[in-house]
């Protein structure tokens, strides 16, 4: 099922060269474009150029480590840090560091996690058991 998200609207001319700035953090592969032509003539569109913000990370690195960084999840909700109010006390001569060529990971950690979390309620029912039947079993002798 495609969700749609109107991300912006705005006017096209001929004779110039108008950007559009498109508000939204939506993630999307395609994109569609509709133009209200109304009475005018066609638009010939030869060409569009899409472009976005460049992003950069400010970390602090205490010690010499290899790090990871870790991203694309949508189910994450964005994080909230307090920067704004420390803007003044960052630095402007910080270094770059290049990063590795991207690498997709695969969900086994995620499927081990699972694995390991069936392990343990299966662990936790079969102590259950085990206790029922010594409760059971020390009923009995009571009775008799």
């Amino acid at each position: 099922m495609t969700k749609e998200f109107k991300l912006g609207s705005g006017f096209i001319s001929s004779l110039q060269k108008i950007p559009f700035q498109l508000n939204s953090d939506q993630k999307t592969d395609s994109l569609l474009i509709i133009v209200k032509d109304r009475d005018n003539p066609v638009l010939d569109i030869d060409k569009i150029n899409l472009s976005r913000s460049a992003y950069s990370l400010t970390y602090r690195i205490d010690q010499e480590a290899d790090y990871a960084l870790y991203f694309g999840d949508p189910s994450l909700s964005k994080p909230n840090y307090d920067l704004k109010f420390y803007q003044n006390k960052i630095p402007s001569d910080l270094k770059t560091i290049n990063t590795g060529a991207l690498q997709k990971l695969d969900n086994t950690k995620s499927q081990e996690s699972s694995k390991f979390k069936y392990s343990l309620w299966g662990l936790i029912l079969l102590i259950t058991l085990i206790i029922g039947f010594f409760a059971l079993r020390l009923l009995q002798t009571q009775t008799e």
